[in-house]
């Protein structure tokens, strides 16, 4: 199975760059888990986060986005799909901001997309729409 990066639907297309994916599972205690799918097109590398983004799962999350970013220095932009995100709190925007940090040493831009009502409200009261923008 194979992510279209333009509809963002998925495809069992070959003509797209098989995607590498992973997924990991986070013993938070209430049987939850953060799972992440990726996909590099062209220049651009998309992230595709379902489950929550908090304290339980961020550990995790960072290291395999981290080596996905080291193992990618040359891109043009990273763009975090936040659709399957059921819940953030205050980690899930720490996250994002040193992932952003991250990103921008290697001169890669950042974007956010898909992020849902509550998940939109909690970044724009953050103000992190003016660091990397919502696509």
């Amino acid at each position: 199975m194979f992510f279209d990066a333009r509809s963002h639907k998925k495809t069992p297309s070959d003509r797209l760059f098989r995607p590498a994916s992973a997924t990991i599972g986070i013993n938070s205690g209430l049987g939850e888990r953060m799972d992440i799918q990726y996909l590099r097109k062209g220049q651009e590398l998309y992230l595709y986060l379902s489950g929550e983004l908090d304290e339980h799962s961020v550990a995790a999350l960072r290291g395999r986005t981290d080596a996905l970013i080291d193992e990618n220095a040359g891109l043009s932009r990273a763009v975090f799909n936040l659709a399957g995100v059921r819940f953030m709190d205050s980690t899930g925007i720490g996250f994002l901001m040193g992932r952003y940090k991250k990103l921008s040493r290697y001169g890669i831009g950042m974007a956010l997309e898909a992020p849902d009502q509550n998940a939109d409200k909690i970044l724009t009261m953050s103000g992190i729409y003016s660091l990397m923008p919502k696509v």
